[in-house]
């Protein structure tokens, strides 16, 4: 998936469909959301140089895709004119996630997101 995701993103910014001066997160080279991943890093880097307790971070992964509609996804890969098999491809990463916690003791059952 990384692979297609710097295809599509050079895709789509070659052909001028994404501003990138508007834009807020998600593209490699520009900034937005990957700041905050960034700065996480950075003091859990220190936590264990320093020998420091560290702060376990949750995402609300039960949403992680919940801010972009699976259907504008859809339209947009289509509007820009991404090949069918490209677009199937994508269509199916964002269907049927599931994912699972495994601790030293225990592992929870898989999960629907």
């Amino acid at each position: 998936m990384s692979v297609l995701a710097r295809r599509l993103t050079t895709y789509m910014t070659s052909n001028g469909y994404i501003y990138t001066s508007a834009q807020k997160g998600g593209i490699p080279g520009f900034s937005g959301c990957i700041e905050h991943t960034s700065a996480i890093s950075q003091l859990i880097r220190e936590a264990k140089i320093n020998k420091q307790d560290q702060t376990a971070v949750w995402l609300d992964l039960a949403n992680v895709y919940g801010t972009v509609p699976h259907q504008l996804i859809d339209f947009a890969v289509k509007h820009h004119h991404v090949p069918k098999h490209i677009q199937n491809i994508v269509r199916n990463y964002y269907s049927d996630i599931n994912m699972r916690f495994t601790t030293r003791n225990f592992t929870t059952s898989w999960i629907q997101l």
